[in-house]
This record gives structure tokens, C-alpha cells and sequence, in this order.
């Protein structure tokens, strides 16, 4: 059992409820209607991102990134990925997906810095 109190999250560990304390959390739960929000709408819309097949969630790879984006730091994290990833609404996945897009975008950004020094060295 896992849920959300005002000073953290609520956890059954080993030793009975415990608190995890924590200044502010994000609810990552599977929300039905979070793929009909206005901001995922227009996105879809758009064509930087597309329903998965289920139509629960977002097209996304392993590091969450959305497939049907030209931009390559979009992402769509957590359980707006569960048609494309199983389980991707427990926090153990959701952890190791944060994990792989921040390793991403930390090659991208290198990546990018490296180009506009070789472009300002010509």
C-alpha cells in the first residue's frame, strides 16, 4: 500500500507503515483521463505524440521518449507510457525509466555542446 500524506508517502515497509518525508510529491499513478488533457491533446493534435493502440497512453520507448515526436527530448514519463510499457505505473519502473531519460538527455546535451564548439572553432 503506497499512498500520498501530508508530509510525504505513506509506505508499508518490513518494520509496518512508515512515512518516506518528502517536501513535495508527484502523483504518478494511472489517471484514465490524463491522456484526454488539454495539454496531451494538443500534442497529439500536433503529431509530437500519438495514442498507443490500447489508447491509454502515449507512444514512448523505454526511456520514455516519445516515438511519433521530431523533437528529441520529448517525453511522456511514467504511466502515460503504459500501452507501451508494461508496469511503467510502479515507482521501481518509473525510477528506472527517469534514470535512462536523464542519461539520454545528458549525452544529447553533451552531444549538443560538443557541435556548437566545433562550429565556433571554424
Amino acid at each position: 500500500m503506497n499512498c500520498i500524506a501530508t508530509n510525504g508517502v505513506l509506505f508499508s515497509g518490513p518494520a509496518g507503515l512508515e512515512v518516506l518525508p518528502a517536501d513535495l510529491t508527484i502523483d504518478c499513478r494511472f489517471r484514465p483521463s490524463g491522456t484526454d488533457s488539454p495539454l496531451v491533446r494538443s500534442l497529439i493534435v500536433a503529431g509530437l505524440a500519438r495514442r498507443d493502440e490500447l489508447e491509454i497512453g502515449i507512444v514512448v520507448d523505454e526511456c520514455g521518449r516519445t516515438k511519433a515526436s521530431a523533437l528529441h527530448g520529448l517525453f511522456a514519463m511514467g504511466p502515460l507510457g503504459l500501452g507501451s510499457l508494461p508496469d511503467i505505473d510502479l515507482v521501481p519502473q518509473i525510477v528506472l525509466q527517469s534514470h535512462a531519460a536523464a542519461s539520454l538527455l545528458s549525452s544529447w546535451i553533451g552531444d549538443v555542446a560538443k557541435s556548437a564548439a566545433r562550429r565556433q572553432s571554424l
